[in-house]
């Protein structure tokens, strides 16, 4: 021990020591009688169980040709009283903030520790009579870390309020007089609970009604009646050093920065704050909205529902890393048998030229496909997947938070991320489940001529009709498939009309994803509806049939348009945004050039693009629009030119449209959800023509081939809540349960038989996504 001093040894300030990188493994034990521990190699500061140490140190060798040869061995006990003191909090007095505190871990733990070395075996540990007094610090300079998890959560899950333009904006000066007392009651109906003062008249009202909580909304109606009235304050939860403020105009919590203007208006408004409140705040009606699927599992009866254990039958629990519950809903979908024969087996074993595989996907997506479907018993209480949402959220700005995000938008995020980077060079790519080719059938209203443009899709939308009464599935199937009416410009009489354009299946997907579009844009900011969709397969082993909506072709009665007519309709510049360019003195060949690019749909995006091509050898000379040939996937120039009216990016526009059959409906839906896709549209793999279209590859089953395309429902991912941004979501999917198969529920890391009718309600009136196998 003479010969080496670990004092050398440079710490850093955040260690990954929540588990092993190749498993998930830790180093705490509830108790005595087991003997978990992780090894923190001295040279890069990653964690391993004892199986995995070893291959650590072949991936070295095999890399670096040395060795990383100190550890540091950790076992976690936790301390007897701690199991009392838990169990003495009742879960319904948990504090319901959404934040993360800072625990000491000796408080909660008795800390075991090794220090050793491959050459010299163990040199130090915690039992030593004589520590020297640098290695111990040394130590607890280690054991003290941050861990990664916390780091990360700690930056992006505390809540944090900004004011808006019209707190900005607020003045004092241009209020109505107060009243000489502040109402105690709506000044609607009355009630005396759940009340929001209006800072711009000094107005009460009731809010929303929730659960538990009484509301007429006449807080909401006062603001629609006087809509520059847009900042208020719930009365019941305000005190000292909290104040819920809401934004009617911006639809979202705001705050003062300002103290001494805040407290300015409250004394103005002849507000007496208490030092408690006497309500929740938002923040803890959010959050205890997401509880309720934790303390109300229970069925119709008032029973608590089945706990099943984690294992081969029903697989692994997945803990709440915060707001991860989308994440853990897409990932039992896929990896516990969900959606048939999805699967990550081709990734083989871990890659043993990695020597940093916390931060490598393919890693990361072997522990978690380890876990989930063969080693499910080693973790019964769950795990927490931390490593993989950190190297599957990367960069992106929403993903790598805390906050919570959508489901369908993190499921297709989540195939396009492995279409690119884990399958594009593989044989087989298990997201082709999803994919099947849609072909739109274009009948013009003026010749009587039809066209047909083929698109891929992986997920087909369905609208709901606002209404309170419970819808069937099939109908809005039916009504999606029925077709609709568009503005089209015909190629042979030149003319601007009309025609009916038909969806239909070219190719039936093997997994077929519906979702019933949930979300409304109200005020232009996104609400989310709970309306009941009686669904096949929910309370019955009803099938859902998709045979009628097969792509139906080129009937008898019907003439195609020729390719060549529709290759020599001539492209409509709009003379406005091409006599406003070529004012601004660019040339006329440039400015057509310009706008063909921007989707000929405002001179100031052709403007941008102009600047952005002003060193093209080619811009002034002579443009030839390129023929619908050499295009890519079609899209509808009319639909192209109503989104970006609406002053949505053409690239996205373009992307959301091929994705959503030129459904422009959906296709606004989509732009909304994915404000931060980069507009690109998926390559398939290969370098050839028909590689580069991804209408060329085939996907699924040919529709003409099969007499019936009838689907089973196999999963459902859930949301409850009323915003896409909060609530909780949940799985449930179909296990062989008793001998008979039955709805199993994945709520995070608890895993329930969920046969009840109270069940089934939620399924029909939370249901985000529902996945259908086809039988084959």
């Amino acid at each position: 021990m003479s010969d080496f001093d670990i004092c050398d040894i440079k710490v850093p300030n955040v260690i990954d020591n929540d588990d092993c990188v190749y498993c998930f493994e830790t180093m705490k034990n509830k108790n005595t009688d087991t003997d978990h521990a992780l090894i923190i190699c001295l040279t890069c500061f990653q964690c391993f169980c004892i199986d995995h140490w070893e291959f650590h140190q072949q991936v070295v060798v095999n890399e670096t040709q040395t060795t990383h040869d100190l550890y540091l061995k950790v076992s976690k006990y936790l301390k007897p009283q701690r199991n009392d003191e838990e169990a003495s909090t009742p879960p319904s007095e948990k504090k319901m903030k959404l934040e993360i505190k800072d625990v000491n871990e000796d408080d909660l733990y008795d800390t075991h520790w090794t220090v050793g070395s491959l050459e010299r075996g163990e040199m130090l540990s915690s039992d030593t009579l004589e520590v020297p007094q640098d290695w111990l610090n040394k130590v607890n300079e280690i054991l003290n870390a941050k861990s990664s998890s916390y780091q990360d959560m700690s930056n992006t899950w505390t809540l944090e309020l900004k004011p808006c333009q019209h707190i900005d904006n607020f003045d004092l000066s241009k209020c109505t007089p107060p009243p000489s007392t502040l109402s105690q009651c709506c000044s609607d109906c009355g009630l005396s609970s759940n009340l929001w003062l209006c800072l711009h008249c000094g107005n009460v009202g009731c809010g929303r009604e929730q659960v538990g909580i009484q509301g007429n909304s006449h807080a909401l109606k006062h603001y629609e009646s006087a809509r520059d009235h847009s900042l208020a304050v719930k009365l019941g939860s305000l005190t000292r050093d909290t104040a819920d403020i809401y934004c009617y105009s911006c639809d979202e919590d705001v705050k003062f920065v300002n103290q001494q203007q805040w407290n300015e208006i409250l004394e103005f408004w002849k507000v007496e704050v208490p030092e408690k409140s006497k309500e929740k705040t938002l923040v803890e009606l959010q959050v205890e909205q997401s509880l309720k699927w934790d303390f109300q599992m229970v069925d119709s009866s008032g029973k608590s529902l089945k706990h099943l254990k984690c294992g081969p039958e029903y697989g692994l629990g997945l803990l709440n890393l915060g707001n991860s519950c989308y994440m853990n809903s897409i990932l039992q979908v896929l990896l516990n048998g969900g959606v048939k024969h999805w699967n990550l087996s081709e990734l083989g074993s871990f890659p043993d030229d990695v020597i940093y595989p916390r931060n490598n996907l393919i890693c990361q997506l072997i522990k978690i496909r380890d876990a989930m479907t063969t080693f499910q018993s080693k973790y019964p209480d769950g795990v927490k997947p931390t490593s993989f949402k950190k190297v599957i959220g990367g960069s992106h700005e929403e993903f790598s938070s805390g906050r919570q995000q959508d489901s369908l938008e993190f499921f297709t995020y989540m195939t396009d991320k492995l279409d690119k980077e884990v399958f594009k060079k593989r044989d087989s790519n298990p997201n082709d489940l999803f994919r099947c080719r849609m072909q739109d059938k274009i009948k013009c209203s003026d010749c009587n001529k039809v066209k047909f443009m083929d698109q891929v899709a992986e997920v087909i939308q369905l609208p709901l009709q606002r209404s309170e009464e419970p819808q069937q599935l099939i109908d809005r199937i039916r009504d999606y498939f029925s077709g609709e009416t568009i503005e089209y410009r015909c190629p042979t009489t030149k003319e601007l009309t009309t025609a009916v354009k038909v969806p239909g299946f070219s190719t039936f997907p093997h997994t077929l994803v519906v979702n019933p579009i949930r979300i409304e844009l109200i005020n232009w900011q996104p609400s989310k509806t709970s309306d009941q969709v009686f669904v096949p397969g929910v309370r019955d082993a009803e099938l859902l049939d998709m045979t009628p909506f097969k792509a139906e072709g080129l009937l008898e009665t019907e003439e195609e348009l020729k390719e060549e007519d529709d290759n020599a309709e001539e492209v409509q510049f709009n003379e406005v945004f091409l006599s406003q360019l070529k004012e601004m003195g660019f040339s006329e060949n440039a400015s057509k050039r310009a706008l063909h690019a921007t989707g000929n749909s405002n001179a100031n995006d052709a403007m941008e693009w102009l600047f952005q091509h002003m060193d093209d050898a080619d811009l002034n000379s002579d443009f030839k629009p390129p023929k619908t040939q050499n295009k890519g996937p079609n899209v509808d120039q009319d639909a192209l030119s109503n989104m970006v009216n609406m002053g949505l990016d053409p690239k996205l526009c373009r992307k959301a449209l091929v994705l959503n059959n030129n459904d422009v409906n959906s296709s606004v839906e989509w732009v909304f959800s994915h404000m931060d896709d980069d507009g690109e549209l998926p390559e398939t793999e290969g370098s050839s023509n028909d590689d580069k279209n991804p209408i060329a590859k085939t996907y699924g089953v040919e529709a003409k081939n099969i007499a019936a395309a009838k689907y089973k429902l196999s999963a459902v991912v859930c949301h409850k809540g009323n915003s896409v941004h909060s609530g909780h979501y949940v799985a449930f999917i179909k296990k062989i349960v008793d001998g008979k198969e039955q709805w199993v529920l994945y709520n995070d890391e608890k895993i329930i038989l969920a046969n009840d009718v109270t069940n089934f309600e939620e399924i029909e009136k939370n249901g985000y996504m529902y996945f259908f196998t086809l039988l084959e």
